[in-house]
């Protein structure tokens, strides 16, 4: 009975003396960003840590899907990684110097999304996590609800089709916009070549440059300004393979330059003679004749007057012709009818053209050479025109001479008779 009694008495006290029972906290956090991410792209965790009591080591294993590969760990500037034997890569074993407790950085992940990965929710995570109390004791083991894994959803790549970019040098007069298809560039006067720099959404898309009309591709740092007959040059440029790439258009003109001279000569030597050029003469042909004392083995030099937009047109005279950028030089032999033909070059809009028709013959007199012209007629040579050669002076003199002592002597014989 007395036994019964001191039971009763130590339950009573036992329920009526306060006292309390103290369990650890501890806690460890993955967070990765972006929590959604394509193939082939990367991320980055952080992994952090809580605990009530003062801990200096840290072990886990890091819990990461084939969908990714694992780039590194790094630990936070207060830990330490350890070697311990039989680890693997996703095996983690850090130490502290520093005593840790409340929140606490443990360290970094660095993964990459595999190009052949699933796509889907996947889940980052560590397992067997282990806080070293500093006192030696029994290591905290972290259950699985003290850990808080980060969801990452893996997603296709969006292929984007086309350009990002279009760029000219010279560069456009507006910005290039991802929808306009069709673009105008118009090139300063004088010109002659260009560059279109095009950059595709997607790096590995091949980018081609076409004219329009030949269909030659064409080196889009080096363009030259070259029209079909018109006043405009039509490049399309592609983007992708397939059946049906993206294509954008940049129709190329050139400013008009007021300083653009005419199709004309700006000097003209014959058999060493310099013949009168009409500078003003519009017509498109004008003829030139000439009349040499000897066609034997003479030079024709014809010299532009505007080299940078005209040049001259091969002729029929090509084998005994050169011409450099602004000269034409013949070396004849013989008497020669031909036009010697001015025209544009292929860089210069509106440019017109003109034939000098040129007429050479031989013709007796003391003349060595010379020369007229006419705009659309005929032009004739100072020595060809008898009432002016020497021969006509000479004859004219002795007619005044013999008159002049006819009348003399009469003059004499009508005083004698007089007298």
């Amino acid at each position: 009975m007395k036994k019964n009694i001191l039971f009763i008495m130590i339950l009573v006290l036992f329920f009526l003396c306060p006292f309390s029972v103290h369990a650890v906290t501890v806690g460890i956090t993955i967070n990765c960003t972006p929590n959604s991410v394509d193939k082939g792209g990367n991320l980055s965790c952080t992994v952090s840590g809580n605990t009530d009591q003062a801990i200096n080591s840290v072990s886990m294993t890091l819990v990461i899907p084939s969908d990714f590969t694992l780039v590194s760990f790094t630990p936070d500037s207060k830990w330490q990684r350890m070697t311990v034997a039989g680890d693997n890569a996703n095996r983690v074993d850090l130490i502290s110097a520093d005593l840790h407790n409340g929140n606490f950085n443990i360290g970094s992940l660095a993964l990459k999304v595999n190009t052949n990965a699933a796509t889907g929710n996947k889940v980052i995570s560590v397992q067997q996590v282990k806080y070293g109390p500093d006192d030696d004791s029994s290591p905290f083991i972290l259950t699985e609800s003290d850990i808080k894994s980060s969801t990452v959803n893996i997603t296709e790549p969006v292929v984007l089709k086309g350009l990002k970019d279009l760029t000219t040098t010279p560069s456009f007069p507006n910005q290039f916009t991802e929808s306009q298809k069709r673009y105008g560039l118009e090139l300063p006067a004088g010109t002659n070549t260009f560059s279109i720099h095009a950059t595709p959404n997607n790096p590995s898309d091949p980018v081609k440059y076409i004219n329009t009309d030949t269909n030659e591709e064409l080196n889009n740092n080096n363009i030259t300004f070259k029209t079909n007959g018109g006043n405009s040059m039509s490049i399309t440029i592609t983007v992708g393979t397939g059946e049906k790439p993206e294509s954008y258009e940049v129709i190329v003109t050139k400013k008009t330059d007021s300083t653009v001279g005419k199709p004309t000569l700006s000097s003209l030597t014959i058999g060493g003679q310099s013949i009168n050029i009409d500078s003003a003469n519009a017509n498109a042909a004008e003829e030139i004749k000439v009349t040499l004392r000897s066609v034997s083995n003479y030079q024709v030099k014809a010299v532009l007057s505007d080299s940078n937009n005209y040049k001259f047109k091969n002729e029929v005279l090509a084998n005994v012709c050169s011409a450099t950028s602004d000269t034409l030089t013949c070396n004849l032999n013989g008497a020669q009818s031909f036009p010697i033909s001015i025209v544009g070059k292929d860089n210069t809009s509106g440019a017109g053209s003109k034939d000098y028709m040129i007429t050479i013959e031989e013709g007796s007199g003391g003349s060595s050479g010379g020369g007229s012209s006419s705009g659309g007629g005929s032009g004739s040579s100072a020595s060809s025109n008898p009432q002016t050669g020497d021969t006509a002076t000479v004859i004219v003199a002795m007619i005044l001479v013999l008159s002049y002592a006819a009348a003399l002597y009469l003059y004499k014989r009508n005083v004698s008779s007089y007298y």
